[in-house]
């Protein structure tokens, strides 16, 4: 598929904007440090927030003392964005274009850049999500600063959500690596009760036999979640030990929430 196709495919922006007139708009807010109050944040004030998708509740920490750092080179990943909760039910959606064209599915492999340290993205594809759109690899990305925090918070809820393993734990610079075994949307499992490769009771299907948040677990491997520290600046995916060997695949999607491309900052 063709960029101009999937561009068509998604649509008409809902109010009108053109590429050029939100970047004329947004790029001088991102130019501050501390980054101004009215940027787009849920709360920059909290260190816990807690969000919803797919009826899957998500406790999220951030970092407001983080945000309001003078790091020079950006805090914005430190709490979460008001967008981000959004798309994560429109990207696990049955009814979103990228599902309805294979995109997003079982066999897809996701690249996030700048997940901050939510991380909801990932952990809406992987678990709050219908067992057609979860896709089999979700890469999570970012500068190392937001890592440790992004890491927290996904172990946390896939605690709460059971049916995990961490396979990958390198550090300086970080590749973890989490095997989420593709239970239904909404149970809370405990590890105890619930091995890899074993199915989910509930068996049910849509009246278009897409899968569902009910379908056994069997009918899907299971996910993997990898969270690596990438630096666009200095960083190059050709030499990553994330895309290189065996891991070496086609990225389905690339997913950029809540970040400005800048093409003076990357080389040709």
């Amino acid at each position: 598929m063709t960029l101009h196709s999937f561009l068509l495919l998604l649509g008409d922006p809902i109010d009108g904007s053109t590429p050029e007139s939100i970047y004329e708009a947004i790029f001088p807010l991102f130019a501050h440090r501390p980054p101004p109050k009215s940027l787009g944040f849920i709360d920059r004030k909290s260190t816990i927030l807690s969000v919803t998708v797919n009826d899957r509740e998500f406790k999220i920490n951030q970092s407001p003392t983080l945000l309001g750092s003078q790091r020079e080179r950006g805090t914005t990943g430190a709490v979460l964005w008001s967008i981000t909760p959004p798309l994560a039910t429109f990207l696990t959606s049955l009814t979103s274009p990228l599902a309805i064209h294979g995109i997003i599915s079982p066999q897809s492999t996701i690249l996030e850049l700048g997940t901050g340290v939510s991380s909801i993205i990932g952990l809406s594809l992987a678990i709050a999500a219908p067992l057609n759109t979860r896709p089999a690899r979700i890469i999570l990305s970012d500068q190392e600063y937001v890592l440790k925090l992004a890491r927290k918070n996904i172990e946390e809820n896939l605690d709460a959500a059971g049916k995990w393993e961490k396979v990958r734990d390198d550090v300086k610079p970080t590749f973890a690596s989490y095997k989420v075994s593709a239970s239904p949307a909404g149970r809370k499992n405990t590890r105890e009760s619930a091995r890899f490769g074993r199915s989910a009771i509930s068996k049910s299907r849509t009246n278009s036999g897409l899968a569902t948040g009910t379908e056994p677990s069997s009918r899907h491997p299971g996910i993997t979640i990898d969270v690596i520290s990438l630096d666009w600046e200095e960083d190059s995916i050709w030499h990553h030990p994330a895309f290189s060997g065996r891991l070496r695949c086609p990225i389905s999607l690339v997913l950029v929430v809540d970040c400005i491309y800048n093409e003076s900052l990357i080389a040709p």
